[in-house]
């Protein structure tokens, strides 16, 4: 996860392991959950609608097509906004 590199991909900033527990330090994001945001719009436009769909498709096809990773992603949970704007 450390050489995960994607503008699109929250970075992971470190990983330390516990007896018990794993712990993972990763980037702020700002803005919070992309759930959180749409649902606190009265109005989702078709225009911010594929501005937001092609950012996930765009890191979802570097972690298939360069990393070898399938994400199976639970959309609302892990979808974050770097920046509050």
């Amino acid at each position: 996860m450390r050489n995960i590199r994607h503008p699109n991909i929250v970075q992971l900033v470190q990983y330390t392991e516990t007896r018990n527990n794993y712990f993972l330090t990763m980037e702020l994001c700002e803005g919070g959950e992309l759930f959180h945001q749409i649902v606190k719009l009265t109005y989702f436009s078709e225009e911010l609608s594929r501005h937001v769909i092609t950012q996930v498709a765009a890191a979802v096809k570097y972690l298939h097509e360069e990393c070898g990773i399938v994400h199976r992603f639970y959309f609302k949970k892990v979808c974050f906004k770097k920046n509050p704007d």
